[in-house]
């Protein structure tokens, strides 16, 4: 049986307060509680848990019930950020997909408006060199694909289009 990633304790066991849903769970490291954060699914919410190395601690409740939302550790802002997911419609197979951000500041979590079009299944990651978290992609309503890019700095409750321009020079 495969196990999750990090879900093991250094002589290789499994800690007997492993979160049921942990499968599911997408996750990023806390600067702040020098932690690994999973935002672990339930029945009916998502719960947030922290993992020192040798054990899982459940800590606040997470933001609404989705599944397969993005997550990034903002290290300029010391704050682990979520964003969007989708949460399966009354109809069964049929999902929508969310459009909202979340940031964790080592104890709760805040929600952020305004937000970008909803959307699933995006790359994600911290940008050092510009201290920004910054997406791309995704499936959009109605299964779109995206080409999308955005970037959340953290500063100001918003994420936004980046210029981005190409020299004639460089070769693409």
């Amino acid at each position: 049986m495969a196990r999750a990633p990090g879900s093991t304790t250094a002589s290789g066991e499994v800690p007997s307060d492993l979160p049921a849903g942990i499968a599911s769970a997408v996750g990023a490291y806390d600067p702040i509680g020098h932690v690994v954060i999973a935002v672990v699914p339930n029945a009916t919410k998502l719960e947030t848990w922290a993992w020192t190395g040798t054990k899982w601690t459940s800590l606040a409740p997470g933001p609404p019930l989705r599944a397969t939302p993005q997550v990034a550790t903002d290290w300029r802002q010391q704050r682990v950020v979520l964003f969007g997911g989708f949460v399966e419609g009354a109809c069964g197979p049929c999902a929508h997909t969310l459009a909202d951000t979340w940031t964790w500041d080592g104890s709760a979590w805040q929600q952020i408006t305004p937000t970008i079009p909803s959307l699933t299944g995006a790359a994600v990651a911290f940008d050092p060199t510009r201290g920004r978290v910054q997406l791309f992609g995704g499936v959009g309503l109605l299964g779109a694909i995206l080409d999308q890019f955005w970037e959340y700095d953290g500063t100001r409750p918003r994420w936004r289009t980046p210029l981005i321009t190409r020299c004639c020079s460089e070769a693409w």
